[in-house]
C-alpha cells in the first residue's frame, strides 16, 4: 500500500478522513507537500479519474505555498521517492499559474 510505504520509508504521517465529494481518503500536509491525498479512484459508482480506470488508488499532490524554487525542490523530492516505489507510476503532472 502506498500509504504504508511512504510512512515507513520517508516518515510521513497521514490523517484518515472522508467527505461526500472524495469518499474516504488519506491526507498528508507538511514539509514535503502542501497536500497529498491518497484516495480510491472509484467512489461509489463514479470514477474520480475516468481516464485512469486501470488504477485503483490515486495519489494527488499539490504544491502551492512558498517560492518557486522551494516548490520545485519539493516536487523533485517527491518524484524521486515515487521512482523508488515499484507500484507507483506518475500519470500526470501539470503546472497551474494563477
Amino acid at each position: 500500500m502506498v500509504e504504508n510505504d511512504l510512512e515507513e520509508r520517508f516518515k510521513l504521517e497521514f490523517n484518515k478522513h472522508g467527505d461526500h465529494l472524495l469518499g474516504s481518503c488519506i491526507n498528508y500536509s507538511g514539509k514535503y507537500a502542501d497536500q497529498m491525498l491518497i484516495k480510491q479512484n472509484l467512489y461509489g459508482e463514479e470514477w474520480q479519474y475516468p481516464e485512469h480506470k486501470e488504477y485503483e488508488t490515486i495519489v494527488a499532490i499539490s504544491f502551492v505555498e512558498g517560492r518557486d524554487k522551494e516548490k520545485m525542490n519539493k516536487i523533485e523530492t517527491i518524484k524521486k521517492w515515487f521512482t523508488e516505489l515499484e507500484h507507483v507510476q506518475l500519470l500526470k503532472e501539470e503546472t497551474l499559474k494563477g
